[in-house]
């Protein structure tokens, strides 16, 4: 998951103790830089004692001076991932101060939640303090329990090691630390990850994810797209850049077909542009893509088996995603793929440019048809 078009340079912040906690503070075991941790032993102690059984609702993360609950829902899809089976979402938002100190709004989150009395037994809130221009400087992390009471706070900024497992230069990666340090103080597994649990069924209906019925029924059209092997004809429409149709990149992509030997390819005639709404949630941005796709091809039926339409977000240090949808001449998918710098052919690749994205699309795609 990305922001697209954000130069994060991390500025080093020195990491100071969240005061006014009863309980112990102490620096971090084995971390380096700055980075702090404020726990209360006993409350501690008890959450620990649940482990992956831990009730724990996700709160909406506050970055760039605004909730995100995308962001909360992702933290709390690595969670369950990463081995909590207990893990819900929040109806509810907390809304901080913006120019409060972190002590005082940790002591205002404890209040909200006491007074609100979530179904969870402990209540997590994060923050990403950063911009688009200045980059991520320190994520902040608090749990607490029913009656607001601090149970365990991690603060870390660049130079911590966390900064450095994690590399948080996006919302994603940002994401992974605040899940990573929580598993890892609780000392949670994925050998416990639930199979469908509450927070992965609650990501794939916002994010308009297909059914298990439709998944089913791609694979089906995969299997049958497999074996006409390369007498299949594909018509491929310009890669969506920024909400523009790229006529260079769908004149490449029908030439690494033929490279390929993937099948027969030919340019669309019409370059449609979609206007998908933006969202931190890629899964989202890319499902309601592909319907679009459907429904465009629906009223457009191309004089081909398969239709193909890419679509690259760009930023200054180069390509941020990729994404392919592949549908049959009815308009039903038969591929949906995504690619940003958390998958391995992604970063084999490296992309930088268009025709860069153009080629993981061909690799992506041949990785499916062969």
């Amino acid at each position: 998951m990305k922001i697209t078009g954000l130069v994060w340079v991390l500025a080093i912040v020195v990491s100071v103790m969240v005061a006014g906690f009863s309980g112990t503070a102490a620096q971090a075991g084995g971390k380096s830089g700055s980075r702090s941790v404020v726990a209360n032993k006993d409350r501690l102690a008890a959450l620990r004692a649940k482990g992956a059984g831990a009730p724990v609702v996700m709160y909406p993360v506050y970055a760039m001076r605004d909730v995100h609950a995308n962001i909360g829902d992702t933290v709390g899809l690595i969670l369950e991932k990463g081995g909590m089976r207990e893990i819900s979402p929040c109806s509810l938002v907390f809304v901080r101060e913006q120019e409060a100190e972190w002590e005082a709004v940790v002591s205002a989150f404890g209040r909200s939640v006491a007074a609100h009395s979530p179904a969870a037994e402990y209540a997590l809130y994060a923050e990403i303090d950063g911009s688009p221009q200045n980059g991520t400087k320190e994520i902040r992390t608090v749990v607490v329990d029913r009656a607001g009471q601090v149970v365990w706070a991690d603060r870390a900024a660049k130079g911590s090691g966390a900064f450095m497992k994690y590399n948080p230069a996006n919302p994603m990666g940002c994401a992974q630390l605040i899940a990573g340090e929580f598993l890892d103080e609780l000392g949670v597994s994925s050998s416990t990850a639930p199979r469908n649990g509450t927070m992965q069924r609650h990501w794939q209906a916002s994010s308009g994810m297909p059914s298990d019925t439709e998944r089913n029924q791609m694979q089906t059209r995969l299997a049958e797209c497999k074996t006409k092997g390369a007498a299949r004809k594909f018509v491929v429409y310009p890669a969506q850049v920024w909400r523009e149709a790229s006529a260079e990149s769908m004149s490449h992509l029908c030439e690494l077909f033929e490279e390929n030997k993937l099948g027969k390819a030919s340019p669309a005639k019409h370059a449609p542009v979609f206007a998908i709404s933006g969202n931190s949630n890629e899964q989202k941005r890319l499902w309601d893509l592909a319907r679009a796709f459907k429904k465009y091809i629906r009223n457009h039926t191309p004089d081909a088996d398969y239709a193909l339409l890419p679509e690259y977000t760009m930023a200054k240090d180069g390509v941020h995603t990729v994404h392919f949808i592949l549908v049959d001449s009815r308009g039903e998918w038969v591929v949906v793929d995504f690619q940003n710098d958390h998958h391995a052919d992604f970063n084999k690749i490296a992309p930088k440019t268009v025709a860069d994205g153009d080629q993981l699309v061909i690799k992506r795609l041949a990785s499916y048809l062969r």
